[in-house]
């Protein structure tokens, strides 16, 4: 709806205490809603704080349960899997070659479980057969693997009275690709001296280490193992200690949540930080000592450890537990896992992190109030709107005049002085612009307007195609012809010359008469300014026939438009004084295109093009070459070509049948003729002649009886 209109003689003052009014109302409005929506809010969310806050703890404790149920669902696979392997017939291989049979069971473990770091048995003969997963190029780079390496194992067989080690290397299917023999692994590792050996052959069900450093790749972890049925092996799996705190790490209840596991001595195996669990290495047997809750550099869990450390009884413990003056809801509770005592998850959440649906609710109610504020306040806001709309509609008509969108017009109408004038305003700014760009390159003329700068006399040099066009016979035409009737069909002529110049990005330079001059690659760059040059000139030749088939029909005369095309570095820019400037190219490339169209007339053609021209476009063009010429002001010779059609053109583009016979037979006249084969040259063009009475052909075989006489 439009605003009340002003008299032109309105006191500004009033205008301005209009508005005034309207702000101020507005903003009191707006203050009174804010305070009492603010008001509302905070009670709704102290209300709703507490609420959460007494659930804050049951949810604590819940994800406790469920993060330790998922800690024991993460071990519990791999104890079935090695006891399912202890009753396997690889218990009783006795071989190397035996145990590469049941190679499949030990990759499907790994398969299985993507936390198994390798899985192995030892034998009471001091064999070992061990299958691990190389996952990344570190490793293959470690083991000196092949790039296809996939899974490792490391042996150590018994050939006589000696051990035999060895790594034997495998792609994704198992597929043997090198054998790395290791004599120095057999004399340094020793199954059966190996903790993991020792307590599980002792042990009639699954046990699980004390954390270690693993013999092979040095990392620390368990190992979950399982004596044979047979009593004369022990098969295991590592487990890392990574991929114990990678699990606590993806349960994480919040951003800031920190999950621990703690084994039955309260040493830290598990962690959602990003630290090093070991604190130091004891000898180089493998054992470790490993890090307590007090030293990894947090206080809130070296908080835990204290709070932990003076209570007794039960390890299990729920509290509030406040440091530097946030409150973390700590939870400690223990849970077993086969083969191994007690271990305890501890959990802290930030409080706040916890609070934050109750957060989230306060930021809904205050938008619900926001939301309420603007039901209430339609009249405030019909009248804001009714003073933007038409001021957001003027902004849109100075964005389409910016992008030269001159044919879509936006009404605006308003009863503000001002608007309306405003508005007036840019609809003369479209007109003299529109105006503007029948006289100038639509491109300039946006570069022109998005440009803060200004218009500046210069130039630069850029290589651009250029096109010259001219009209057969038009001086005698204009001679005979009526004003009114000659300016309708060069009107057209142009008109139809012009559109085709721009479907092909072209910049129309200038009207000299019935000649057309235009250039492609600027203002904007065409990295395809040869092709697209060639195209708008077969588009130009083959819309003059359905031009001229109209005037044929009114009984005038055909117009032959004859077109010259040359490729060449030329200077471009503004060129001329502050009082006139004309956006031009300049150059000998440019007189070369001009001479090109000229020549036409010598040769009997339409479209000569230059071998620049061809150089940039010729695989996608279908043209004849006609002879090498001397051009006014260039020395030497250059090659030239008729241009007949674009190579997987559509049917506008696309020469005939008969172009593409010349195209072929000329060529092969052009080659005898630049051979100096003239005799041979002038057989090909007398064909051409007879067949097709090509006009080009007529002036090449004169040529070649010249020479021939010569």
């Amino acid at each position: 709806m439009c605003l009340d209109r002003f008299d032109a003689d309105y006191p500004e003052q009033a205008m301005k205490k209009r508005f005034s009014l309207h702000f101020h109302i507005s903003t009191l409005f707006l203050l009174v809603m804010v305070l009492v929506g603010g008001a509302i809010g905070l009670l709704a969310y102290n209300t709703i704080s507490k609420i959460l806050l007494q659930s804050a703890s049951d949810k604590s404790e819940a994800k406790v349960f469920q993060v330790s149920s998922n800690l024991y669902r993460l071990l519990e696979p791999p104890e079935i899997a090695v006891k399912l392997l202890a009753n396997s017939a690889i218990t009783d291989a006795l071989t190397l070659s035996e145990r590469m049979k049941r190679l499949g069971l030990l990759r499907q473990v790994l398969a299985d479980k993507g936390e198994i770091a390798a899985v192995y048995i030892g034998y009471e003969s001091g064999d070992f057969f061990l299958l691990r997963p190389i996952r990344t190029d570190a490793e293959r780079t470690k083991y000196n693997a092949p790039p296809e390496t996939h899974f490792m194992i490391q042996s150590i067989e018994r050939q006589g009275a000696t051990l035999e080690g060895s790594y034997l290397f495998l792609d994704s299917t198992l597929r043997l690709l090198k054998v790395d023999r290791q004599p120095d692994y057999a004399k340094k590792y020793f199954p059966r001296q190996r903790p993991w050996y020792q307590s599980a052959i002792k042990d009639s069900g699954s046990i699980i280490t004390p954390p270690y450093l693993f013999f092979a790749n040095r990392k620390v972890g368990v190992t979950i193992a399982n004596k044979a049925e047979n009593s004369r092996s022990v098969v295991a799996v590592d487990i890392e200690l990574d991929a114990i705190s990678k699990n606590l790490e993806e349960q994480k209840q919040t951003p800031n949540s920190k999950f621990a596991l703690l084994d039955g001595q309260g040493f830290v195996i598990g962690i959602t930080q990003d630290a090093s669990l070991i604190k130091d290495s004891l000898d180089g047997s493998g054992r470790i000592n490993l890090k307590q809750l007090n030293e990894f550099n947090s206080p809130i869990l070296t908080q835990v450890f204290n709070v932990f450390s003076q209570k007794s009884g039960s390890n299990d413990f729920m509290d509030v537990v406040e440091v530097g003056g946030e409150k973390w809801e700590v939870d400690i509770h223990s849970f077993k896992v086969p083969g191994q005592s007690d271990f305890m998850l501890v959990s802290a959440v930030p409080q706040i992190e916890l609070l934050a649906e109750s957060i989230q609710f306060k930021n809904d109610l205050l938008w619900a109030i926001a939301l309420l504020f603007i039901l209430m306040t339609p009249a405030g806001l019909f009248l804001a709107s009714s003073i933007s709309k038409p001021i957001k509609f003027l902004a849109q008509e100075t964005d389409n005049i910016r992008e030269l969108k001159l044919h879509e017009s936006i009404y605006v109408e308003s009863r503000i002085q001002e608007i309306s004038t405003l508005g007036n305003s840019l609809k003369r700014l479209k007109n003299t612009i529109s105006a503007f760009t029948a006289y100038i390159p639509r491109d300039l003329v946006t570069s022109l307007l998005r440009s803060d700068d200004g218009i500046q006399v210069g130039g630069e040099s850029r290589y651009l195609t250029i096109l010259f066009s001219d009209l057969k016979d038009f001086s005698a035409l204009s001679e005979t012809t009526p004003t009114r009737e000659l300016l309708r069909r060069i009107s057209s002529y142009l008109k139809l010359m012009t559109y085709a110049i721009k479907e092909e990005s072209g910049t129309v330079d200038k009207f000299i008469g019935d000649s057309v001059m235009a250039f492609w690659g600027a203002p904007t760059l065409n990295p395809n300014h040869a092709f697209h040059a060639a195209v708008a000139a077969i588009k130009t030749k083959r819309r003059m026939l359905k031009l001229n088939a109209g005037l044929i029909q009114e009984g005038n005369m055909p117009l032959v438009v004859r077109i010259g095309i040359n490729t060449d570095a030329v200077l471009v820019g503004n060129i001329g004084s502050e009082e006139r400037l004309s956006y031009t190219v300049m150059g000998d490339g440019v007189n070369i295109a001009s001479r090109l169209e000229g020549i036409n007339k010598e040769f009997a053609t339409d479209i000569i093009i230059s071998h620049s021209v061809f150089k940039e476009a010729g695989e996608r063009l279908w043209v004849r070459p006609i002879d090498q010429i001397t051009v006014k002001g260039r020395a030497g010779e250059i090659l030239i070509y008729e241009l007949l059609g674009i190579r997987g053109g559509d049917a506008e583009t696309s020469p005939s049948a008969t172009e593409i016979i010349l195209c072929d037979l000329t060529s092969k006249a052009f080659n005898f003729y630049s051979a100096k084969n003239y005799e041979s040259a002038l057989a090909v063009y007398q064909e051409l002649i007879e067949q097709y009475d090509d006009g080009l052909a007529k002036v090449m075989a004169s040529k070649c009886q010249s020479h021939i006489e010569s």
